[in-house]
Formats: structure tokens, C-alpha cells, sequence
């Protein structure tokens, strides 16, 4: 089957039924609370950047820091899925950029050697900066990323929303010289938690990186995917 036809099949059974419903529903919780947590963090961030007297260097079109590794959980996954449903018209080219990312990371190894971090398991090990660093040197943008512009900027990842830059953009640049200096917003604990207690574990637990992921549930579905995971860790998604 075309890959078009089969992400349309998938798309119109996402929202049949009750499992239809259950994901609307969620989705839409999600996205209110993602909303509310990256703006209470985005308001502390500011206070924090200007009692240090210096100002964030950040602005639409700059994305240097667009190639770092991002890996997000299935539940984070899922929203970004039901996002490119109601805006159809980023599919086609989200499917073609994320061809373009795969085959940039079909010769190295660094893609494979980071996604060992974020596999099912009952805690997310910590990845190793040397890894992550490796993975930036790369320079390798993100098939989220048209024109310098994050195409799902309203439901990106908490890691993408915290992180803001108070030096010259282009010391963000992995090859920089330069050390950019970095203000991460604060994003407490309880938040993250009440994301996590939004849907059943293996939502919250199992992570891929974020385009992996989210061309997973394109093209698969979210049923089929949760069914691959209990086959590989069984009694792990109760």
C-alpha cells in the first residue's frame, strides 16, 4: 500500500470508537497542560534572565541548536501525531525530510548507539553527553525544521521549549568555538508528573527519538505499536 494511503487508513481509525474518543480526550489534556507548564516555565526563565541583567539572543528563524538529539515519550509522540492530522498539508513533507535525516544517519553509528538509552525499560537511563555531543557535530536538522522554522512549534518537546540562549546564536553551533552561554527553564517535578499520570505507564515510559517515533505512529498506528512493545517486554505496559 502507498505510505499516503496507509497513514489516511491509520488516521481515520485513530478516532473511531472508544479508542477514538480516549485519544481526542487525551490529546487534548495533553496539549493543555504541556501549554500550561512550558508557560509558567517560560515566565520563571524570564525572570531568571533578567535579574542577571542579560537578554536571550533567541529569535524565529535561528536554529542552531535544531540538531541536537531529542527523544520524546510515546505519549509526547502521540500529540505530535494528532498535530500533523489536523495540519495534513505538513505530512508530505515531514515524510520526505524524515527520509532525508535517515539516510544522513544510515552510515554512522551514533543514532543507534543513543536510541539504546531510550528504550523501554522501568527508568529512562541517562544518556551520555559524549554521545549526545557526537550526535550534534553532525549537524544533521531536525525533519521538524522548514525554513529555519519548527513546523510543531506549539506541541514541541519540553527539552526544545526549555532551553534558551544569552550569547551570539552562532556560538550554539556544535563547532563553536565559543561557549554559549545556556539558561534551562525549571521544570519541576510535580509537572512532569502530572504529564506522566495523564495516560497508562507505557505512554510515559517508552521513548524513541522524536522522528523515529512519530513516523512510528504515521505509519503503524498507535494500537500496533503498544502491541509491538508488550511483545518485546511483556507484563512492562500494565
Amino acid at each position: 500500500m502507498d505510505i499516503r494511503r496507509q497513514i489516511a487508513s491509520i488516521e481515520r481509525a485513530a478516532y473511531q470508537g472508544s479508542y477514538g474518543a480516549w485519544r481526542r480526550d487525551f490529546c487534548q489534556r495533553y496539549r493543555e497542560v504541556l501549554t500550561r507548564i512550558c508557560r509558567e516555565a517560560a515566565a520563571e526563565q524570564d525572570e531568571d534572565i533578567v535579574a542577571m541583567g542579560a537578554a536571550a539572543s533567541c529569535h524565529k528563524g535561528c536554529a542552531y541548536c535544531c540538531s541536537q538529539y531529542v527523544s520524546a515519550p510515546l505519549a509526547h509522540g502521540l500529540v505530535i501525531t494528532d498535530y500533523l492530522y489536523t495540519h495534513p498539508k505538513l505530512q508530505d513533507p515531514f515524510l520526505l525530510r524524515y527520509e532525508k535525516w535517515r539516510r544522513a544517519l544510515a552510515e554512522n553509528t551514533t543514532l543507534q548507539a543513543l536510541e539504546q538509552y531510550t528504550t523501554f525499560a522501568p527508568v529512562v537511563r541517562r544518556t551520555p553527553q559524549t554521545l549526545l555531543d557526537d550526535y550534534a557535530k553532525l549537524n544533521i536538522p531536525c525533519p521538524f525544521l522548514a525554513d529555519n522554522i519548527c513546523v510543531v512549534y506549539p506541541v514541541r518537546p519540553i527539552c526544545c521549549a526549555s532551553y534558551v540562549s544569552l550569547s551570539p546564536p552562532d556560538y550554539c553551533l556544535p563547532d563553536s568555538s565559543d561557549l554559549a552561554m545556556i539558561c534551562e527553564a525549571r521544570i519541576s517535578s510535580d509537572s512532569l508528573y502530572e504529564l506522566a499520570m495523564l495516560g497508562e505507564r507505557a505512554l510515559t515510559v517508552h521513548q524513541e527519538s522524536l522522528p523515529s517515533l512519530v513516523y512510528r505512529l504515521l505509519t503503524e498506528g498507535l494500537p500496533e505499536v503498544m502491541r509491538k512493545l508488550e511483545l518485546m517486554t511483556p507484563g512492562q505496559s500494565n
